[in-house]
């Protein structure tokens, strides 16, 4: 069950989250840009009633990054898909409140861009989380 924590200023981050995606969809979409090494294509969407390890990997991604107001729990609940759907209408995508291979990517390379090459892989989201690569 996801757990509120005090209310974080997630909006104060939204200057910085939109110049970090921004910056992610154009490496995403860019060719022969950004590409990181050793990702796992193919893993399914993670969505609304995942649990486990991926599901807490996307509420780390947002709660890291001040996007969110809760700690992670592992279960992709309600405040979850809300958080995935304004993602991904930050990202001008269409808002399932799924993170599909697109949304993942831009989630490996925001984290990457913001703590280095490779930091996603080190708490093993890598593995767990959607990517094009």
């Amino acid at each position: 069950m996801e757990t509120p924590t005090t209310p974080r200023t997630a909006h104060s981050a939204m200057p910085r989250l939109a110049a970090a995606a921004a910056a992610a969809l154009l490496a995403v979409g860019a060719s022969g840009s950004f590409a990181p090494a050793h990702a796992a294509p193919g893993l399914p969407g993670i969505g609304p009633g995942a649990t486990g390890f991926g599901a807490q990997c996307v509420q780390a991604f947002y709660h890291t990054i001040g996007f969110s107001d809760f700690y992670p729990d592992a279960v992709y609940g309600p405040e979850t898909t809300a958080d995935t759907r304004r993602f991904e209408r930050l990202l001008g995508l269409p808002q399932d409140g799924v993170v599909d291979p697109v949304v993942g990517s831009v989630m490996h390379t925001v984290v990457d861009l913001g703590s280095g090459e490779g930091a996603w892989k080190t708490v093993g989201c890598w593995y767990e989380v959607p990517s094009l690569w």
